[in-house]
């Protein structure tokens, strides 16, 4: 480790520099476009799904006060409708894009005890395929399932 007193860009490139030449770091590989197509849908469904809880608990409010019916209860419901119809047609795009570019991957980790198809689309999509990883451990720890201890100094806190 190289510690310097000065911090400032050209420092940081040349520590930047020297670090590439020494180390000669593996290039970055962007994602296919159907894992980043994946990924996007992703976070989509869930902001969709944010959102039909917020009008849930809405609906729930103003039905627990005794108002069932009125414009605003029949906007909520409809909203609530559109977001269901709109999570199910990205799920689908979703398991097609899947299964268009990786149907064995998907095949065998749904084949995994406990594994099912939401689970293994969102372990291929946030593993790029697992091709970004070169073991099982990395895997793990990227995905933030290994334990880890923090502790710091000698005290202990009781």
């Amino acid at each position: 480790m190289k510690l310097r007193r000065i911090k400032t860009d050209k420092s940081d490139a040349k520590l930047i520099a020297e670090y590439g030449r020494e180390q000669k770091p593996k290039l970055w590989d962007p994602a296919p476009e159907y894992i980043v197509m994946c990924r996007m849908i992703q976070r989509t469904i869930s902001q969709y799904v944010k959102h039909q809880t917020s009008l849930k608990n809405k609906l729930h409010s103003l039905e627990s006060k005794g108002m069932t019916k009125g414009i605003l209860v029949r906007s909520l419901r409809q909203n609530i409708k559109n977001l269901v119809l709109g999570i199910k047609k990205l799920e689908e795009e979703i398991l097609r894009l899947i299964k268009e570019y990786e149907p064995e991957l998907l095949s065998n980790l749904q084949s995994i005890p406990g594994i099912g198809r939401k689970t293994a689309i969102l372990l291929i999509s946030g593993t790029n395929a697992f091709s970004t990883f070169e073991n099982h451990k990395q895997i793990i720890s990227y995905l933030g399932l290994a334990p880890m201890e923090y502790s710091s100094g000698t005290s202990v806190n009781k």
